[in-house]
């Protein structure tokens, strides 16, 4: 049987700064083999193509072992590939488009867009729409007026111009 701890606020001690515990009780649920191996994931982000073991040693300032070891178990996993002529490069593998499709399956972009809405109608004291592009053509999901919502409904003809204004103010 699993055991769940739950990490709450515990008394500060003298000298000690408030919430010092929590992070060193926090500090013993860290992986460091995962964080090591998403360090190295998010090196590949610096450049597009192959990278070299080297390459993502110095930008992750692990050893080249360490590096190797994590290359060969995320391949194992297709999270990376190794490049078919040269056994010292890799690039990101294709898993992360299976798992890009799962996040575009649960993202709602009218809970993204909503900060960036208030923030534009509060700014100008007027309504804001969020356009979604169908096809060729753009629809109004939602209006937005000062202190209100109108709600959520479909109109066609919300013009490009007015989205790409929407896309520059964030």
């Amino acid at each position: 049987m699993v055991q769940q701890r739950v990490v709450g606020r515990g008394k500060s001690k003298q000298g000690v700064k408030p919430g010092a515990e929590d992070q060193r009780e926090l500090a013993r649920y860290k992986v460091e083999a995962v964080s090591r191996a998403v360090l190295l994931l998010e090196a590949f982000r610096q450049s597009p193509g192959l990278q070299t073991v080297e390459t993502l040693s110095k930008r992750t300032g692990l050893a080249v072992p360490a590096v190797k070891a994590l290359l060969v178990t995320l391949a194992q996993r297709g999270l990376v590939q190794r490049a078919p002529d040269d056994a010292t490069s890799y690039r990101l593998g294709l898993t992360w488009l299976r798992l890009a499709d799962v996040k575009r399956q649960q993202l709602d972009v009218r809970e993204v867009a909503m900060p960036v809405l208030r923030r534009i109608r509060d700014a100008v004291n007027e309504t804001v729409s969020l356009g979604i592009r169908i096809g060729t053509t753009a629809s109004t999901s939602s209006m937005w007026n000062h202190g209100t919502k109108f709600g959520a409904f479909f109109s066609r003809g919300f013009t490009s111009r007015c989205m790409s204004a929407l896309a520059a103010w964030r």
